[in-house]
């Protein structure tokens, strides 16, 4: 459920960490970290996220990074080895 101020509508933190899966240490992690926007302060201290900010948050959630690919011959031959070659 959205609370709207001033005709704009925000998401609560409970509802970004539901959409998008993840702990509450894990957005306040990315937050320190630039990651994620930080959102802003309501009464009481809650965090607000407007629905920007809301889908920002959701497609880092859920990117996609490439593996990790080595040209180390010790790790290729593992590898190798692990797949029957």
């Amino acid at each position: 459920m959205c609370i709207e101020i001033n005709g704009v509508e925000y998401f609560s933190t409970t509802e970004v960490l539901k959409a998008a899966g993840i702990s509450r240490q894990t957005l306040w992690r990315w937050r320190q970290e630039g990651r994620v926007p930080d959102g802003h302060r309501f009464r009481n201290g809650q965090v607000l996220f407007s629905g920007t900010e809301y889908q920002e948050i959701l497609a880092y959630a859920n990117h996609l990074e490439p593996g990790a690919l080595t040209t180390d011959p010790a790790q290729l031959g593992l590898t190798l080895k692990g797949r029957g070659q």
